[in-house]
C-alpha cells in the first residue's frame, strides 16, 4: 500500500504499522535492544516508506528517545541522535509541507541539545546540524522558496542562546564551510547566515568577534555576487551585519574595515547590481516591469535599469542611517571614517536617489 511501512524484514509480521505502533515501538528501549542490528538499521533506512503522518510521529518519538539517553550525565548515549541525522537524510525528498512538519521537530531538538551544558554532547549535536546542512545544501532551492532560511535558523538561535564559547566558534566554522563547499546552491540561507554573523559580533569574547568578522570579509570579497543573485533584501541584512561590526568593543581596525565595506556596498548599489539580479529573476518569471527603458517619477534610471522607490527606501536607507549613527561614535577614527564614507556616498551618487528617500 502507497504511504505505508513495509513490515516484513521486522519479525516476519506482514501488515501495516500504524503511526501509534511505530510510536510505542521506538519509545521502547527495551525492545530495540532485543532486536538484530540489521533488523534495527532496517526501521529507520526504511523510514521513507512511512506515511506523512507516521513519519513526523517516527521523529517525535526518536527525539524523544535520544533527550532521554543523553540525559545521563555520566554515560549519555549518542545512538539516537545519529539516527535523526540519517532519518532526516533519507526523507529529505518528500514534499515540502511534510518536510517543514518534520523540521519543525528537529530544530527544536537541535536547539535544545545544542545549548546542553554537556560540551561534547552539544558539540556533537552542531556538527551533525552541520552534516545535515551540508546535505540539504547539495540540493538546489526553487525559486520563491524560503526553506534554507528555515534550516539554518538552529544555528542562529543556538548562537543566541549557547553560553559556551566553543559552540558559538563552532557554530561561526560550520557556517564557514557551508559557504566555501556549497556557495553555488545558498539562496535564502544567506540571511540566516548572516543573523549568524550580526549576533557574533555583539559577542563578549574577542576570539569570536575576530573569527566571525573574518569570515565576513571572505564572503563580502569573494562571494558578494552570489548574495543577491535570488533575493536582493539580502543585501540590507550584509548592511547591517557590518554595522553591528562597526559597533564592536574589541578591535577598532575591524569597525574600519567594516566601514570599508559599507563603502563597497554603496558603490555596488549606485551601480546597479542588486537591481540587475532582481530584474533577472523578475524575466525568469515572465515579469518585467522593472526593466523598463524610460525614467518615472517613483524612481531613478541606472544603466537602463528601473530601480523602484521602495528599493531606494529599502536598501540606501539602513545604510546611510547606520554611517550617520556612525557619526556620533565616541571614537574619533571611526566617526572621522564614517562621515568621510557618509559624505562620499552622497557626493557620488545622491543623484540616483528618489524623491522618498530625501524625504
Amino acid at each position: 500500500m502507497r504511504g505505508t511501512y513495509d513490515s516484513a524484514g521486522i519479525g516476519g509480521n506482514t501488515g501495516t504499522i500504524t503511526s501509534e505502533q511505530m510510536n510505542n515501538l521506538v519509545s521502547n528501549l527495551d525492545m530495540l535492544e532485543q532486536v538484530g542490528s540489521s533488523e534495527m538499521n532496517r526501521i529507520f533506512t526504511r523510514s521513507q516508506k512511512l506515511n506523512s503522518e507516521a513519519i513526523i510521529d517516527f521523529v517525535k518519538a526518536l527525539c524523544k528517545v535520544s533527550m532521554e539517553e543523553l540525559r545521563s550525565t555520566s554515560d549519555p548515549r549518542v545512538f539516537s541522535l545519529t539516527k535523526i541525522v540519517e532519518i532526516a537524510h533519507y526523507n529529505m525528498n518528500r514534499i515540502r509541507l511534510v518536510w517543514s512538519s518534520i523540521w519543525l521537530v528537529l530544530s527544536d531538538f537541535f536547539v535544545t541539545i545544542g545549548c546542553s551544558e554537556n560540551l561534547s554532547i552539544a558539540i556533537f549535536a552542531m556538527d551533525s546540524l552541520r552534516q545535515l546542512s551540508m546535505k540539504f545544501l547539495e540540493r538546489e532551492e526553487l525559486a520563491n522558496y524560503n526553506f534554507q532560511n528555515e534550516f539554518m535558523k538552529p544555528f542562529v538561535i543556538a548562537m543566541q542562546k549557547s553560553s559556551a564559547v566553543e559552540i558559538r566558534e563552532l557554530i561561526i566554522r560550520c557556517v564557514s564551510q557551508m559557504v566555501s563547499s556549497r556557495v553555488n546552491n545558498v539562496k535564502s540561507g544567506w540571511k540566516s547566515m548572516f543573523m549568524v554573523f550580526t549576533t557574533a559580533a555583539y559577542d563578549n569574547h574577542k576570539n569570536i568577534v575576530l573569527l566571525a568578522f573574518e569570515v565576513t570579509e571572505k564572503i563580502i570579497r569573494d562571494y558578494f555576487p552570489y548574495i543577491t543573485e535570488t533575493e536582493t533584501t539580502t543585501f540590507t541584512d550584509c548592511v547591517n551585519c557590518l554595522i553591528a561590526f562597526t559597533n564592536n568593543r574589541f578591535n577598532k581596525d575591524i569597525s574600519l574595515n567594516a566601514i570599508a565595506f559599507l563603502r563597497f556596498c554603496a558603490t555596488k548599489l549606485a551601480e546597479g547590481d542588486l537591481s540587475s539580479a532582481s530584474i533577472k529573476t523578475d524575466k525568469e518569471s515572465g515579469n518585467t516591469s522593472q526593466s523598463s527603458p524610460s525614467k518615472g517619477k517613483d524612481g531613478k534610471q541606472e544603466n537602463g535599469e528601473l530601480i523602484d522607490k521602495d528599493d531606494h527606501l529599502y536598501f540606501w536607507l539602513p545604510l546611510l542611517a547606520g554611517l550617520s549613527k556612525l557619526g556620533f561614535d565616541p571614537r574619533p577614527e571611526i566617526r572621522e571614517s564614517a562621515l568621510q564614507v557618509l559624505f562620499e556616498t552622497l557626493s557620488n551618487h545622491s543623484h540616483l536617489f528618489s524623491l522618498p528617500l530625501w524625504e
